[in-house]
This record gives C-alpha cells, structure tokens and sequence, in this order.
C-alpha cells in the first residue's frame, strides 16, 4: 500500500473511524474467511447431488480460497491507483453476485467457478479494508480498527461451519450460497452509506497494474513486511495447519 506519512491531517485524525465504518468494513473482511468454511458441512451433500467424488466437490473450497490469493494480489495495487471505495463496491458486489451464482449452479464446475469468483470479491475486504482503516486513523484509533478487523477475520471461520449447517437444514445447501449473498448484498449497502473515499487523488499511485512488480521488490527490501507476514504465516499456520 501506498505511504501514509503524506497523508492530510484531517484524514489521519482519528475522527473519521466511526462505529458505521468498521461494521462495514470488517463485514466485508469477515465475509472472506467465512465463505471458505460456512459450506464445508455441505460438500459430502454437494457430491451426491451432482454425481460426483467427494475430492472432486472438495475443489470447490480450494477454488474459494485460490479465489481470495488472486484477489489479493490485485485488489490493493487497483486500490491504491483508483481509491478505496470503488474496489471495496466491486468486492461486495461480486461476491453477493457469484454467491448467488453459486446457489443456482446446474453443474460441479459452474459451482467451482462461481467459488473462485465469489473468492475474488471476499479478497477486497482484507487487503483493501486495512487501507481505509490507516489512511483515517492513527495512534490508538488504528490500533483498535486493526484489532476489531482481525477479531472479525478470525471469528469467521468459528462462526462458519455452524451457520453452513443451520442455513443447510433450512433450506438445503443451496440456503448456504443464498445466505452469503443476503449478507454481501447488505454489506455492499453498508458500504455505500457508511464509507467514504479515504485515499484522495494526489496521494494515488500512478502506473495501476504495472507498478506491482516495483511494489514486490519493495516489500521484499523491507524488514517490517518480513516480521509481519511471518508473523501472519505463523498464526495462519497455528489455525488450519
């Protein structure tokens, strides 16, 4: 992401982090980690239904989480070349759009697909999240938004697997896709009145796309980006390992 030292002081007040904003936003970062886990009850029901082996339907929470690695690795350089809100719409959208998507899939591959593409959209809510919090917050104002996203990312996938099975004895695993794509469509709605853009023009980066290999580089120099995505590998590691 972009620097933040350049950053005007009314956006890093503080004053701008209200409750409204990191609700929609950590809903949206916790979208992600919860659609990876909230059908996994389903997928032996999955299987059957489509005539399938297990380990094939089983590609479908591969796909989810291919999905969310892809769209990580685009949604923060578009973000810091457009600005936050758009990506964050985009994200939403696509995943109420592909999770409904999901729910309608005749076959195993659409269903597959859509999970990828439904995983694209979850992306955006921690990578480009984040942004929004430390563009407009400092001190103990960004400290607490990173704690409150982090709770919310780590809390979905606790959630996930029971929600999956009540929503599945509800309404069959097709309820699971439906439910995901009510609560992406409600987030998008949120985001729309709650989030303001928070990266002005003068501070975007120019180049889009083609700056991210100079941004690799970058991090890859960088001893603070190494302590923290070891430190991040290390939990991710501890949780699903």
């Amino acid at each position: 992401m972009v620097s933040e030292t350049s950053a005007p002081a009314v956006l890093r007040s503080g004053r701008g982090l209200s409750a409204g904003l990191l609700l929609a936003v950590g809903t949206l970062a916790m979208l992600g980690p919860l659609s990876t886990d909230v059908f996994l009850p389903a997928l032996p029901t999955i299987a059957r239904e489509f005539g399938e082996p297990a380990d094939r339907a089983q590609l479908a929470l591969s796909a989810v989480t291919i999905g969310m690695a892809v769209g990580q690795l685009f949604s923060g350089p578009i973000s810091d070349a457009v600005g936050r809100r758009h990506p964050l719409l985009a994200g939403s959208a696509a995943m109420a759009l592909f999770a409904s998507a999901c729910a309608l899939a005749p076959q195993l591959w659409l269903l597959i697909l859509g999970c990828f593409l439904m995983g694209c959209g979850a992306a955006t809510g921690s990578t480009v999240g984040r942004a929004v919090i430390s563009d407009i917050a400092v001190g103990r104002e960004l400290t607490r938004g990173f704690a409150l996203l982090g709770t919310l990312m780590a809390v979905g996938p606790v959630v996930a697997p029971v929600a999956g099975v009540l929503l599945m004895a509800l309404w069959g695993w097709r309820g699971i896709f439906v439910g995901v794509a009510i609560v992406a469509a409600l987030t998008f709605i949120a985001l729309i009145v709650a989030v303001p853009e928070s990266l002005p023009a003068e501070r975007r980066v120019r180049g889009g796309l083609r700056a991210v290999p100079r941004s690799v580089a970058t991090a890859a120099r960088s001893r603070a980006f190494w302590c923290g995505a070891v430190t991040v590998w290390a939990a991710f590691t501890a949780s699903f390992g």
